[in-house]
């Protein structure tokens, strides 16, 4: 090269430089996409667990109680949720667990005796319903903030 003329070190340059422009916006191009991949996948599990927590609670009241079926879908719902929302959130899914668990303990208690001296059981049958009753705004607000698409 000691002996090419000056322009053609010139072009030499611009063309080293043009194609390295060129595949940085490609890698650029590449990195957005796959985050907007990630973005979406995660979107959508995160609304799968929406969806099931909605459910459940819909459930709670609509029969008044929860099954030990439904108590155990929101057991796996908490699990996924310890992995795909912050620590507050997961702790938010916990409590909803515990609850359910206690609900649907004191659910097969009243269905199956059916006798008078269970009220006080009937009333934290009533408190637990009467909580989930309130839990579906409060899912909303928790999980607004993880299925909104803003930049």
């Amino acid at each position: 090269m000691a002996g090419d003329p000056q322009w053609v070190s010139s072009v030499l340059a611009v063309a080293i430089s043009a194609v390295a422009l060129i595949g940085a916006y490609i890698a650029w191009n590449l990195w957005k996409t796959n985050r907007d991949l990630l973005r979406e996948r995660m979107f959508d599990r995160r609304f799968d667990i929406f969806n099931a927590t909605q459910r459940v609670i819909a459930r709670v009241e609509t029969d008044q109680g929860i099954s030990w079926h439904s108590a155990n879908e929101l057991s796996d719902i908490a699990q996924q949720a310890r992995f795909m929302l912050h620590d507050e959130d997961a702790r938010y899914f916990d409590l909803l667990r515990r609850n359910a668990l206690d609900l649907a303990q004191v659910t097969s208690e009243t269905d199956a005796a059916r006798l008078v001296g269970y009220s006080s059981q009937k009333e934290e049958r009533q408190r637990l319903c009467d909580w989930f009753n309130e839990q579906i705004e409060e899912l909303f607000a928790r999980m607004s903030k993880y299925l909104l698409f803003c930049n």
